[in-house]
Formats: structure tokens, sequence, C-alpha cells
């Protein structure tokens, strides 16, 4: 029920069915699963066993099934394989939500990609990983700080993607994607990346040996991700924009003892279309045929 009540009051409504996903012990089905899997799919599953509960339960099962040589039946193995699908798939639906509602739902809208977007005379600052949150503040703080790198010699901050969260970034603020995550360290070769900053996952253990050739900056940020070499800012929640401060502000001292020093940038660079989610994607059909002209189809 939403009718009458604040937002926050929700919002506590919703957190509490996100975390029965990962902590009931009935056997009941899953909250996002329900809501989300049609009623053909959710009756064949229900009929082979595969609802999920809980996704942790999952995981564990998972554990038990392989690493200690449990389970040794194909049939009941490839059974397993499809839970821990529905379960990934679970998790994922729930973060996709819980993102468009943090911040909002992604729009289509035209990016560019590719090494060629790095530029010379731009404060070069890479979020590589998979946290919106740290992403969304790291862009907010080079904004904030742009004036402060324009007094430091740059023409401005330029804030690029890097694997998934860099995904997040194109398609909710039109920030250009300069790598995927295999082109990672590709991109410190040029020389031009001020700063790396990365979360976890998709995070090469050889990107610090690679950085340090080209005196560019790799923060880390999770407590249990942490590099030799790299140097470590705290990011939590609850001091999130002194953590993103501090790591625009140091981008913007490495792009100062950057001068001078040689710069090559690729001039590949393409015109991407990103933010295809499904609403914005039913806005892009309509608008390619509307509703009025659309004729059924017979085959």
């Amino acid at each position: 029920a939403v009718d009458g009540r604040s937002d926050a009051e929700i919002a506590e409504d919703v957190v509490g069915k996100a975390l029965e996903d990962f902590s009931r012990q009935n056997g009941e089905p899953g909250n996002w699963l329900t809501l989300h899997t049609p009623a053909k799919e959710f009756e064949m599953w229900n009929d082979l066993g595969l609802l999920v509960s809980n996704v942790h339960n999952e995981l564990e099962e998972a554990m038990h099934r392989t690493s200690g040589g449990n389970d040794a039946d194909p049939v009941n193995l490839l059974l397993g394989t499809l839970r821990m699908g529905i379960a990934d798939g679970t998790g994922l639906s729930m973060a996709t939500d819980l993102q468009d509602i943090m911040f909002g739902t992604p729009h289509v809208q035209a990016i560019e990609a590719n090494v060629g977007v790095l530029a010379k005379d731009r404060v070069n600052l890479a979020m590589h990983g998979h946290n919106p949150v740290l992403s969304e503040k790291i862009l907010e703080w080079s904004v904030k700080l742009e004036d402060e790198a324009r007094a430091a010699g740059a023409e401005g901050i330029n804030v690029v993607g890097v694997c998934c969260t860099g995904n997040e970034l194109s398609m909710r603020h039109g920030v250009p994607m300069a790598a995927n995550n295999m082109q990672s360290e590709l991109l410190l070769v040029t020389g031009a990346v001020d700063a790396m900053v990365v979360d976890v996952q998709c995070i090469w253990p050889g990107t610090v040996k690679v950085a340090e050739c080209f005196d560019t900056k790799v923060i880390t940020t999770e407590a249990n991700v942490k590099i030799p070499g790299a140097m470590h800012v705290p990011f939590e929640v609850e001091t999130a924009d002194e953590a993103a401060e501090k790591i625009v502000r140091t981008a913007i001292e490495a792009f100062v003892a950057r001068q001078g020093k040689v710069v090559q940038i690729p001039k590949e660079k393409a015109s991407v279309l990103a933010g295809f989610v499904v609403g914005a994607s039913a806005g892009v059909l309509s608008n390619v045929e509307p509703e009025e002209q659309r004729t059924p189809r017979m085959d």
C-alpha cells in the first residue's frame, strides 16, 4: 500500500521484502521470483522443484554440491545449476529495481565509446567496477570540483566508464564508455589516465603494476579489495561525500603531476546508443512504429 504513506515508510517495506529473499526459512518462493516470473514458468518451475526461497541457501547448497563432492548425479547437478541461475536472476532483478529507485530509470541516449574518449588536457578519472553508489558520488563531486580542476590547469574533469559501473554511468548520465573489462589495463597504457577508481569484481591483479609504469593512481575503495601499491580510500555510505571528494582531488593532483609526460591517446572512438531498459525500449519502438500503424503478423 502506498496511498497516504511517506516515501520512507514505503521504502522500509520494500527493503523488508528484499531482505526476506536472503533470510526466509519457510520454503516459500522468493518475493522477487514471484513478482517477475510469468505464471506458466512459475508453474513449471514449481513442478520441477526449482522455485528458490532463499538466495543464501542456494549458495550454500551449491558449495556443498561441488567443493565437498557431495553430489555426483548429472541430472541432480543440472537441476541445481538451474536453481542457481534462478537465484542469480532473482538477485539481478532486485538490484536493478533498487538501483532504478535510487538513481533513476535509464533512458536511451547517445554516448561515445572506446579509448579515444580520453582527453589529454582534462583530468581523466576512470570508474571501474560494479558499485553504482560509488560511481554516482564520484560523478557528483567531479562536477562540484570542476573549477578546482581548471584552477590546476585542466580544461575540466573527464569521468569515463570501465566495465559494469561504466554502463551504469552511461545509461543514466551519458558518461563516455572508455573500456570493457578486457581493455582496462590497455586504457592505462595511454599515460592519460590520472586515476582509476575500483571497487569489486573484474579488477585484474596486475592493474597496479601497469599503472605504476605511467604514474597513474589506482584507488581501491572496498574493505575486501586491497591491492599492494594502490591508494586505499574506504568508501562507506555514511562517509560517501568525504571519500568521493578525496578521490576526485587525488585525480586532480595526479593531473598536475602528469604535465610534461608523454601521452598517447588513440583516435578511435564510436558513437553508441545506451540505456535500452524495458521502459525505454518500448518508448523507442513506439516512435519507430506507432501503435495505430501496427498490423498483426500472421506468421
